[in-house]
């Protein structure tokens, strides 16, 4: 059993967002953040929807709200052509964001900070990262002013990730905090029960600060997508799960790891099969490496598939 589900047992019937459609239902007062297009125009970056031209290429073109997660229906427009070749999009487009990609992992109580921690992102191919490296540095001010404009009384778990110091995503559920140590994650669901009072709050924070928490990474196991992916990727999902688990299940070096179903969204052209959670980032990396490769070559009914 995972971390997270460790201290759930402690809980009864708690409710808390699973995933952001959890979220956009469970806190209707707060929906807004979901709303890329707003959260861009508060910051001041050059956006709007299509089919309104642009003054400048390359820019991003998303989904306005996307509650599936994954840069889902993200892509990267290089010039006119382009931006023509989706101009019936319903997407909106923004201004080319450059510096690095972080996630950020907040517990909000009345509007205020509790506690917080943040992801560094290696980018890898767009919309993909080679991992995830927990880190503590300070909140970017663009950080402050989604929450005073939008989440000011908010109670619980908010993730955000930014490009350079500009929120590009806002998220009402846990990110990756649920996988970082058992007493932070219980700060997180005490803090969302109304009848917590602060003595107790307090206490935790003090239990953390004075607690030696080691940093996670986070390592994405990707595969490219080949022509019949879709057709066969639900055998192969079955012969990755037997071939790959048992190796993860004996490496003493993998805190955890989770599977990715053939249902799970995904970025354009790639599919994550695999996050490893591991305490050794070189050590996750190269065996990233070596799972991907092996994925790769899988094979069903002993005939080869088709890359």
């Amino acid at each position: 059993m995972n971390l997270f589900y460790q201290v759930l047992e402690d809980f009864d019937n708690i409710t808390y967002p699973k995933n952001d459609i959890d979220a956009y239902k469970l806190y209707p007062n707060f929906a807004n953040v979901y709303n890329k297009l707003e959260i861009a125009k508060i910051q001041g970056l050059e956006c709007n929807p299509f089919p309104i031209y642009p003054n400048k290429f390359p820019i991003i073109s998303k989904p306005i709200i996307n509650l599936n997660g994954m840069g889902l229906g993200a892509k990267k427009i290089k010039n006119k052509r382009e931006f023509y070749k989706d101009i019936e999009s319903t997407n909106f487009w923004c201004e080319f964001l450059e510096g690095d990609h972080y996630s950020w992992d907040l517990i909000l109580r009345n509007g205020k900070i509790i506690y917080s921690t943040s992801f560094y992102g290696k980018k890898w191919k767009f919309g993909t990262f080679k991992y995830w490296k927990e880190e503590t540095n300070k909140l970017p001010d663009n950080i402050y002013l989604i929450i005073d404009k939008y989440l000011n009384n908010f109670t619980g778990s908010v993730n955000m990730e930014t490009i350079g110091n500009k929120v590009i995503e806002v998220h009402l559920r846990m990110g990756d905090i649920d996988l970082t140590d058992k007493d932070i994650i219980y700060l997180a669901l005490i803090n969302i029960q109304k009848d917590t009072q602060e003595e107790l709050i307090n206490k935790q924070l003090e239990k953390i600060r004075l607690k030696e928490i080691k940093k996670i990474n986070l390592i994405p196991i990707w595969e490219k997508k080949f022509i019949n992916f879709e057709l066969i990727g639900e055998e192969k999902y079955k012969i990755i799960k037997k071939n790959i688990v048992p190796l993860l299940q004996n490496d003493d070096k993998i805190i955890d790891y989770y599977i990715d179903s053939m249902n799970h969204p995904d970025p354009e052209g790639y599919k994550r099969w695999f996050l490893l959670l591991t305490y050794d980032l070189d050590y996750g990396l190269k065996l990233g490496k070596k799972l991907e490769k092996i994925i790769k070559n899988l094979s069903l009914d002993n005939n080869q598939l088709y890359h």
